[in-house]
């Protein structure tokens, strides 16, 4: 039992007859070495779902490249001064920042979820003031 190699095939029946006779004491530690199994796996998979939520929720709206070019052009906005081809440059810079920011307002969600926490908490964790400050 000590391998983890999901291709063994143990019939489930005969595996519970052979546990079923078991005493009392052995079958309890045996129940507790289970359980314990099964609390590694579920903490394994969490890790994983929560490194994967963490790495959505960290990274950046837009490239460094974008960045700069949204900052010039809202810059450019606030003044009038946005040329038509401008202007479309930065509704494709601020559909672009909508749709990364719910995928991270998504893994957010799903990751206050996770942790059983709610959203406040989840930003005091993460150590964030909002889901989409203005430099992200």
């Amino acid at each position: 039992m000590a391998s983890t190699n999901p291709s063994i095939n143990i019939d489930k029946n005969e595996l519970l007859s052979v546990v079923s006779k078991m005493p009392t004491p052995e079958l309890e530690k045996l129940s507790k070495q289970i359980n314990r199994l099964v609390g590694q796996r579920r903490e394994e998979v969490a890790s994983k779902q929560e490194f994967d939520l963490l790495r959505r929720i960290r990274k950046p709206l837009f490239s460094e490249e974008q960045g700069k070019k949204y900052k010039v052009l809202h810059k450019k906005l606030k003044v009038n001064a946005l040329t038509s081809i401008e202007h479309e440059e930065f509704l494709k810079l601020i559909q672009l920042r909508e749709s990364k920011g719910v995928i991270r307002l998504e893994s957010m969600i799903e990751l206050a979820k996770l942790r059983d926490v709610s959203f406040d908490e989840l930003l005091d964790q993460l150590d964030m003031t909002a889901p989409f400050p203005e430099n992200a």
